[in-house]
């Protein structure tokens, strides 16, 4: 995996939510991105039963409430729409905002064609 951007560090993406909130979320996710990454690969083709899978599950989860605690949003077009973080078809992580088309940022910051 390549080095870790803050939502923040990301090119088009704002962030419009508390700023303590926003500061704090941010921070964290920087720390917390590679572990969950980590526990995400190791879950790929796992029994949903196995511990390991619920670690990253809640791991995911955790992720994902601190994006959207951090608000960020797309501003690629008008108007500007929320970012959420999702695995892909490669098991990868990825900031997907909810335009239509999406567009998608891997973990770095680089925007995924």
């Amino acid at each position: 995996m390549s080095k870790v951007k803050a939502l923040d560090e990301i090119k088009n993406i704002t962030l419009e939510g508390n700023p303590d909130h926003r500061t704090a979320s941010v921070r964290l996710l920087k720390e917390s991105l590679p572990v969950a990454e980590e526990l995400i690969k190791l879950a790929v083709g796992v029994s949903p039963l196995n511990p390991i899978s619920a670690a990253a599950l809640t791991a995911f989860k955790t992720i994902s409430s601190l994006v959207t605690s951090a608000d960020p949003k797309c501003n690629l077009a008008i108007p500007s729409k929320e970012i959420e973080v999702t695995v892909n078809n490669n098991g990868d992580m990825v900031y997907r905002c909810l335009h239509s088309p999406a567009h998608e940022w891997d973990l770095s910051g680089r925007k995924i064609p």
